[in-house]
């Protein structure tokens, strides 16, 4: 990659992370804002709430009480609506909702539960908005070469493919043969099939993409890719199949995983990496995808 000339050009720049970790902080107290909204309603009505039918009678209570009690939305989904009654009855003492100490404390209970609710939720953010970034890039590019790309999206607005050409880009989904996940898949067709996804000479490329911008993090979000690329690399081996082409996009890369990516792409084992942030060589990534 002419962008990529040395390791050091891929590091994320300290300006980058400070950046990053802005938009996170205001995305995520954006979005605990509900969870306050939630709080604030129980604790104006929490003397007058007598049973647990009144809670489940009450969609904002129900979900406060159930956070009270160390349910995860999930956790109360898989359970039932019987059982996270019992569990409320069993673990909410009612007739201490007059006190003032014991509201305060289901409070802090209820917010716990909700941190790591956001936690996973931020995690879903970030990993949409490297995809967004990205599928920008694409778009851009395919626009610029008059090829009028279309998208698909889900119903929660997330993009799901990309169609060009006889090339389909799609995103999280994962093919029997190779048995996991993979963040972005490259099909030869002017459409998408699950089916495709089991001929493994349709797949023409496939990649990771790691959004969070955390240093500390950073070389685990490598590792955890670069595991994934050689599983790839592996299964088409396994089939004594010609491989598809790999790539890499970080948004947080530091020094020593920088370098390990840069002997891959220097012995052909990634096709292309970058920083997400750097413009470069997203463009640079984006063109030998998709004329890959």
């Amino acid at each position: 990659m002419e962008t990529v000339d040395n390791a050091n050009a891929l590091v994320t720049t300290r300006a980058d992370v400070v950046a990053g970790f802005r938009w996170q902080a205001e995305e995520k107290a954006r979005r605990s804002n509900d969870y306050s909204d939630v709080a604030d309603y129980f604790e104006q009505r929490a003397k007058t709430i007598q049973s647990v039918e009144e809670v489940f009678a009450d969609p904002r209570l129900r979900v406060f009480f159930i956070g009270a009690c160390a349910l995860s939305a999930k956790a109360a989904g898989q359970l039932g609506e019987q059982a996270c009654r019992d569990i409320v009855t069993a673990t909410i003492d009612f007739d201490r909702l007059t006190d003032q100490d014991y509201v305060s404390n289901l409070r802090s209970r209820y917010f716990l539960t909700c941190g790591d609710a956001l936690g996973g939720t931020m995690r879903n953010v970030i990993g949409k908005r490297a995809q967004k970034i990205l599928s920008d890039y694409v778009c851009d590019y395919l626009n610029g070469q008059n090829l009028n790309p279309s998208i698909v999206r889900n119903t929660q607005d997330k993009i799901t493919e990309i169609r060009w050409a006889n090339r389909t880009l799609v995103f999280d989904r994962k093919p029997k043969f190779i048995g996991f996940n993979i963040d972005l898949i490259l099909i030869k067709s002017t459409h998408f099939s699950k089916d495709f996804l089991e001929v493994p000479s349709r797949i023409l490329a496939c990649g990771e993409l790691k959004g969070g911008i955390d240093p500390a993090g950073a070389d685990e979000h490598w590792k955890t890719a670069k595991s994934a690329l050689d599983r790839i690399r592996q299964s088409y081996e396994a089939i004594t199949a010609p491989g598809p082409a790999l790539f890499f996009v970080g948004a947080a890369i530091e020094v020593a995983m920088a370098g390990e990516i840069y002997r891959d792409i220097a012995n052909n084992k990634i096709a292309a990496a970058a920083n997400l942030h750097h413009i470069n060589q997203m463009t640079e990534l984006t063109r030998i995808l998709t004329e890959t």
